[in-house]
This record gives structure tokens, sequence and C-alpha cells, in this order.
């Protein structure tokens, strides 16, 4: 009988920040290599993906992946923060 030895993602802590002008997604993700970090803003779809860790959200309200939009590591406190 063989085994399945798939991994399920794991969710992140995360909170999400908002002020006039932009949202913000700060994402606690230790141990991680940032390379490997994949980001998607869609409309109301937010989706973060990097090994072993996956958070998808849906919005209330859409958002526009902004020209200055990135995302910045913070070894310090462990986290990476978003600004689409």
């Amino acid at each position: 009988m063989a085994h399945d030895t798939t991994i399920m993602p794991v969710r992140p802590k995360f909170r999400v920040e908002q002020d006039d002008t932009t949202v913000t997604f700060h994402i606690n993700v230790p141990y991680v290599r940032v390379a490997s970090t994949e980001i998607l803003v869609d409309g109301c779809s937010f989706s973060f993906w990097c090994k072993p860790y996956l958070l998808k959200l849906t919005l209330p309200h859409g958002i526009v992946d902004a020209d200055g939009a990135g995302a910045v590591y913070h070894p310090d406190v462990v986290g990476i923060a978003c600004i689409p």
C-alpha cells in the first residue's frame, strides 16, 4: 500500500493594515527562502506562497497592484510586508 507523502501548506500568522492609499499585509514566515516567494494580486484576491506557507485572502473590495508595490523582508521580525 502506497502512503501519500503530500504535505499540506501552512497558513502563516498575518495581519492586514489599511490607510487612505495603501493596504499592507504583514506575514510572519520564519525559516523560509525569500527568493522562492510568490505574491499575486488580482482584484479582490490576494495570494502569498512561500513553501511551506500559503495565504489566500478574498478582500471585500478590489485592490490595484500599483507601480510602487513590493515586498520587504524584515529578518528581525521574521516577516514580509507586502504593499500592493
